[in-house]
């Protein structure tokens, strides 16, 4: 066994879906099986995690003060964690404010960083050390993937210091009021907007930094903002992954659509009703 070159382990357990409860299960039989397995495991057994307030612990999922005690316990782990995910609950921090304040400290290098709420949260009501931690974990220059889901009012100003981030993807009402056209915006090459009326035409303030190779729109199809697209298909004109999903399933005007992307495309774009 202690012959097996490292390579191969890896390479096999890169199979196993640390996202399925099942295969997650079996990288965590494969950690305890032998010591010579534990680190390549544990590897994978960390890659993404996300904190929950529940009071258990299923595959990726953590209740916070228990993955406190797994980087307390393990300081190295900390290494693995390259995507961190945060549920909030209905009234916002329902986990020890101390345990996750410990846990963003910790993480030196995350790739990728979500906070969701259930249901929608205003970020003013959040804690402010809380914010001031997120905020630090998304300044940090290996952070390349930002989703923020059912927030209200989150400030599009931070986005300024997330100077590796190419990936955004925004769901909720989303605060421009301290964002314009004279600061700092990532470099985006994937971005993702499921409320678009709230978004545009805000959006347009990062015309000149946007380099889009992706963009999913979610348009509501009788937004008078639809016709109004082109002006951001004109600035991202490098765009080559489109997808439209149209709510109402997709009763649109096929004129409108002709004015939107006959001046602008040359290359052939996807449209996908919901």
């Amino acid at each position: 066994m202690s012959t097996l070159p490292t390579e191969i382990v890896d390479h096999i357990f890169s199979f196993l879906d640390v996202l399925s409860h099942s295969e997650y299960n079996d990288l965590k039989a494969c950690a305890e099986a032998h010591p010579f397995l534990l680190k390549s495991a544990e590897r994978y057994l960390f890659s993404d995690i996300r904190l929950h307030s529940e009071p258990f612990t299923n595959g990726r999922a953590f209740n916070c003060s228990q993955f406190s005690d797994v980087l307390r316990n393990k300081p190295h782990v900390a290494n693995y964690v390259y995507a961190l995910g945060l549920d909030l609950g209905a009234h916002g921090l329902d986990w020890n404010l101390k345990d996750m304040l410990f846990i963003m400290s910790k993480l030196p290098r995350p790739k990728t960083i979500e906070i969701k709420a259930d249901p929608f949260l205003r970020w003013s009501t959040l804690s402010k050390p809380f914010c001031e931690a997120f905020m630090n974990c998304l300044g940090l220059p290996s952070i390349t993937k930002v989703s923020i889901v059912q927030t209200i009012d989150f400030p599009m100003i931070t986005f300024g210091q997330c100077k590796g981030l190419v990936e955004l993807s925004l769901d909720g009402i989303f605060d421009f009021s301290s964002s314009i056209s004279t600061e700092p915006h990532p470099r985006l090459k994937s971005l993702s907007i499921y409320h678009w009326s709230c978004m545009f035409p805000n959006i347009i303030t990062w015309a000149n930094a946007l380099n889009l190779r992706r963009l999913d729109v979610c348009v509501p199809t009788n937004d008078s903002n639809l016709a109004r697209l082109s002006d951001l298909f004109q600035v991202c004109s490098a765009i080559t992954d489109l997808e439209l999903d149209f709510q109402d399933k997709c009763t649109f005007s096929h004129s409108l659509i002709v004015l939107v992307f006959t001046p602008v495309f040359s290359r052939p774009y996807t449209l996908s009703p919901l």
